[in-house]
């Protein structure tokens, strides 16, 4: 402790001696990346403070799971109720999964064509899997002898993470995702495996720091660029003499006109994917033979990566109009704005005019609050999906039980004449902001958002769901709540008669509506509410608490008392709440530590 250490250090052929001045000789030994004589190592810690670190680590990341809590607990309570609660099987699991070709996107995106001139096997490509030539140049260099010996076991790392990674994205085109679809929890619930990506992207940039680093130290890697260079002039020669046109010929023959349609592209990119790259290959040989100093080669490099991402990401940097444009409201809008509710509108897709239209294909119904019976997103409940026919392209959609019990008041459409009997256009021609001419049509069926039926009749999903939507079941002559619903329910020999009570919203909001009956309920009877029911909803008759349960497949069914009136409806998420309070609490848990850690820090300081 406060000796003059002198250590010799040689590396290559160029040697070093470097003073030490410290207390903590084994500590900066070790960060120096050196060995002791004889190949033993001063271990930086003891095996205890080791251990203190490791699972302070490990509690760091515990807390940042809590900290995620309000997003993610909500989500595992909802599994069991999503479409895909079963998983996806095998042949949707690994849809647009990354073919093994399109590894060259990762340095001439142009391969497969970009955006609108993707003609590769995924059939849709808006998304950039460019990572970058000179990003590919630096992130070779971090491999080899290394000055600092600390970063080997790193860099093996994350280029076997890049490797794991990548053959991951691959999905379907290898055997080893049916590892990854079989072992690793979660995986059945999605598809696009190339998402992964992200990962290589990670592992190539942390890669590259590496490369920077060995740059910047003046280790020169001469073999290595030039072996780089020469793929580089190869790959661009196959480029611009129309070599990997065929390819992708050979590959997808039978969209040959976007191959070739491609090709302009395609010979542009390959350029452009030499001279960045062959730049960086001067770059880092200026650099490491010193003949940039090292602030400006450090500049220099962060510029090259910057301008070669940039000239490519930026062609993937849309904006559309703003929504009051995007959405512009229309008559036909207006219309349904104004009409009592609530109710369901179905828009079908269009038959000519924009395959896009934001009213008929896109959200636009919802950006003006009108609801619409096919929902918004891919990941409502599971149960609606039986009621719509998703899994046979929306079979049900022209069925009138299914309008009965979804509420459903209005079609939209881009004709004038619809098939459904007495059907009428109650709005239209309109042309909307897409340039489409729109027609409303009210269908030729009554239809409510809540109703009482005389019986309870419990029944499994699959036997509910065949009888709700045979058009000869009249929903309202008896509510089919799940047989797991703990609703008392009635032997029939026959149906009864529907009941003469109407029902009357008085108060409608999303998670909360108050219905009001006409006339007294039977005993036996049961309210039926288009919504869809899930775990939180809660009612009360008569303010009262009443028995609620899934009925009609997906919907709200409430076991009325004899007498009731007046039903009140109001979702409570749970699931939520909770996982707010673990996020708030982890939140201020990692706060606590942090001023802790500065306050101890503080102290140690003042000790000197």
């Amino acid at each position: 402790s406060g000796h003059y250490v002198y250590i010799s250090y040689t590396n290559g052929s160029t040697g070093a001696v470097i003073l030490l001045i410290s207390s903590d000789f084994g500590a900066h030994f070790h960060d120096l990346g050196l060995t002791l004589a004889g190949g033993s190592t001063d271990p930086l810690v003891s095996a205890r403070t080791a251990g203190t670190r490791l699972g302070l680590a490990l509690g760091s990341v515990a807390l940042g799971l809590l900290i995620g809590a309000i997003q993610y607990y909500p989500v595992t309570r909802y599994t069991s109720w999503s479409p895909r609660a079963g998983g996806l099987a095998w042949d949707n699991a690994i849809s647009y999964s990354l073919p093994p070709e399109e590894t060259l996107n990762f340095a001439l995106p142009q391969f497969s064509g970009m955006l609108d001139h993707y003609w590769g096997r995924n059939g849709i490509h808006f998304h950039s899997d460019y990572v970058g030539v000179v990003v590919l140049v630096l992130a070779g260099l971090a491999f080899g002898a290394w000055a600092l010996a600390s970063h080997k076991r790193l860099t093996w790392f994350f280029g076997a993470t890049f490797a794991v990674s990548l053959v991951w994205a691959f999905g379907g085109y290898t055997p080893f995702y049916k590892l990854v679809y079989v072992l690793v929890p979660g995986t059945k619930f999605f598809r696009a495996p190339s998402t992964m990506l992200y990962v290589v992207a990670f592992s190539a940039s942390v890669l590259c720091a590496f490369g920077v680093e060995r740059t910047v130290r003046g280790i020169n890697r001469k073999g290595y660029l030039v072996g780089a260079a020469a793929v580089l002039l190869v790959l661009g020669f196959l480029g611009l003499s129309g070599a990997l046109t065929n390819t992708g010929l050979s590959i997808m023959r039978d969209r040959a006109d976007a191959v070739l349609a491609n090709e302009p592209a395609l010979k542009a990119g390959a350029g452009r994917m030499m001279l960045f790259g062959l730049l960086a290959c001067l770059a880092v040989f200026l650099t490491s033979t010193r003949r940039l100093s090292r602030d400006l080669a450090g500049a220099l490099l962060v510029a090259l990566v910057a301008a070669d991402l940039w000239s490519v990401v930026r062609l993937y940097w849309l904006f559309s109009p703003p929504a009051s444009e995007l959405y512009a409201s229309n008559a036909l809008v207006t219309y349904l704005q104004k009409q009592p509710g609530p109710f369901r509108v179905v828009p079908l897709r269009p038959t000519q005019g924009n395959p896009r239209d934001n009213l008929l294909t896109g959200d636009g119904l919802m950006m003006h609050r009108v609801p619409s019976a096919l929902g918004y997103h891919g990941n409502h409940i599971g149960s609606y999906d039986l009621l719509l026919g998703a899994d046979n392209q929306f079979r049900e959609l022209g069925n009138p039980n299914f309008w009965r019990v979804a509420n459903v008041r209005y079609f939209l459409t881009d004709q004038p004449e619809f098939p459904v009997d007495s059907s009428k256009v109650v709005q239209g021609p309109v042309v909307d902001v897409d340039g489409d001419t729109l027609y409303l049509h009210a269908i030729p069926v009554e239809t409510s958002y809540a109703w009482v039926t005389p019986v309870i009749v419990r029944a499994s999903q699959a036997s509910a769901a065949r009888a709700v939507l045979d058009p000869r079941f009249d929903v309202r002559r008896a509510a089919l709540f799940d047989s797991s619903a703990k609703v008392q329910s009635t032997a029939l020999d026959a149906l009864p008669q529907p009941l003469a009570i109407k029902t009357h919203v008085t108060r409608y909001q999303p998670g909360s509506a108050t219905i009001e009956l006409d006339g007294p309920a039977p005993a036996g009877s049961a309210l039926v509410v288009s919504e869809n029911f899930y775990p939180g909803w809660e009612a009360t008759v008569d303010g009262k608490a009443a028995t609620i349960g899934r009925a009609d497949v997906s919907l709200i069914g409430v076991a009325l008392p004899e007498g009731a009136r007046k039903v009140e409806l109001a979702f409570v998420n749970r699931p939520y709440q909770t996982g707010r309070a673990v996020t708030w609490g982890a939140v201020l848990l990692a706060l606590s530590a942090w001023i802790a850690g500065a306050l101890v820090t503080r102290r140690q300081a003042a000790r000197g």
